[in-house]
């Protein structure tokens, strides 16, 4: 429904650019781990794989943040390509289980920091998400490291109001690693790791009030 979505509505079909409708495009509902899992290794391997799911709040979940996961990730990655991980918030015990069983899937990693939004309220840091690039090879994210460090954005072209430039550039920069503490393991089928710190965290998402900035301007949440 939601492809069908933004695929036929004007607004959203703009947005993205009439990409759904793109001759190029092999659009796959599936199930992630199944459908890796069952790829033939004689397919050719992907060269960037964009992981977008919903924070792993249960056990079915938690299977998409798996070692297995990764590792099935990693089969069909191409040894110079890359995957970015939706990756909870920063800090928090999420974040590091999932830098620490993207490490222990054989990728190298490299955080890049979203922090709060003018456009929504956050006095506790809520919202100050994260992603991480993961790939086999080092050298690609350190490349992608500086080409991030060097990059100057045209705002004006994104038609983003709500959102300042410094903010909107910061989305892109790469998180400053001060390493990891001890208070998380890696994730995997046979050891699941309990991510608590989730329900706490949708409790006082729950409890939060969004009060438009200007009404005279759309403002809008990207989830």
């Amino acid at each position: 429904v939601v492809t069908e979505l933004a695929k036929n509505d004007s607004r959203l079909s703009k947005l993205n650019e009439n990409s759904m409708v793109d001759p190029r495009l092999n659009l796959i509902h599936a199930d992630a781990f199944s459908w890796l899992l069952r790829r033939p290794k004689i397919e050719k391997p992907f060269d960037a794989i964009f992981i977008d799911f919903p924070d792993a709040t249960d056990d079915a979940l938690k299977r998409l943040y798996s070692k297995e996961f990764y590792l099935l990730v990693k089969r069909n990655l191409r040894p110079e390509g890359i995957a970015v991980v939706q990756a909870n918030i920063l800090p928090s015990q999420p974040h590091e289980v999932i830098r620490k069983t993207l490490k222990q899937a054989g990728l190298h990693i490299l955080t890049l920091h979203s922090p709060p939004s003018k456009v929504i309220p956050d006095p506790q840091g809520m919202f100050d998400s994260a992603f991480v690039a993961a790939s086999p090879s080092l050298a690609v994210l350190e490349e992608l490291y500086q080409a991030l460090k060097g990059r100057s954005l045209n705002i004006e072209s994104l038609n983003l109001g709500t959102l300042d430039p410094q903010n909107l550039h910061q989305v892109l920069d790469p998180y400053s690693d001060f390493g990891e503490s001890g208070s998380a393991e890696p994730n995997s089928l046979f050891r699941p790791v309990h991510f608590g710190f989730q329900r706490g965290l949708f409790t006082r998402f729950l409890q939060m009030r969004f009060v438009p900035l200007d009404v005279d301007k759309p403002a809008g949440v990207v989830l």
